[in-house]
């Protein structure tokens, strides 16, 4: 995998608690914008605007191990996503995703301890995807994602084989085109490639 500023997004997620989840979003992108990664013409607010209600993502949960035989010291769960946007707005899509995911599952359960040990991402054609590795202060949120996933009435949730899934802006019925399974494998196989 090409190198990426890992470790700088990585401080910033577990600075959040002091910046709020917009101003994280600010700093990474400050982070991608410094290796090259983001054209100015992408941060808009219409253009945030535009993401934070129609850029279907996906979030495959797992204990750390299941996703690689080497996770990073520290780790207990692995959080695989995805972003299906034109390459101009992955790093949107990417700032976003980490953010709001730790601003939701620290906030939520109580877990203002809650750190990101490790990120991995991969820009492409018109997926950003990659993992999110935690420590184990995530466990109530993975809790919660296999017992949404169970649930037939929970629209945002199901299962990827043995491991839950949950979605933003689409339903796990429409989500890329309804190809949802097909769209699961290919990416967790490709995180997993370049994990090894």
């Amino acid at each position: 995998m090409p190198s990426s500023p890992n470790a700088d997004i990585v401080s910033v997620v577990n600075e959040q608690t002091n910046l709020g989840m917009l101003g994280s979003m600010a700093r990474i992108l400050d982070v991608l914008e410094a290796s090259g990664d983001v054209s100015e013409d992408v941060v808009k607010l219409n253009t945030i605007f535009d993401l934070l209600l129609n850029v279907p993502f996906s979030f495959m949960w797992m204990q750390a191990h299941h996703l690689t035989m080497q996770p990073p010291e520290g780790s207990a769960f692995a959080v695989q996503f995805t972003a299906i946007a034109a390459r101009n707005m992955q790093p949107l899509c990417l700032a976003y995703a980490v953010a709001r995911f730790q601003e939701m599952y620290s906030a939520d359960w109580g877990r203002r301890d809650l750190r990101m040990v490790k990120l991995h991402y991969e820009f492409t054609e018109g997926v950003v995807f990659g993992v999110m590795f935690y420590d184990i202060l995530l466990d109530e949120a993975v809790d919660n994602a296999v017992t949404r996933a169970r649930d037939r009435d929970d629209d945002h949730f199901t299962f990827h084989g043995e491991y839950p899934v949950s979605f933003w802006n689409a339903t796990a019925a429409d989500f890329a085109g309804g190809l949802k399974h097909s769209h699961c494998e290919t990416y967790l196989c490709c995180t997993m490639y370049v994990l090894s």
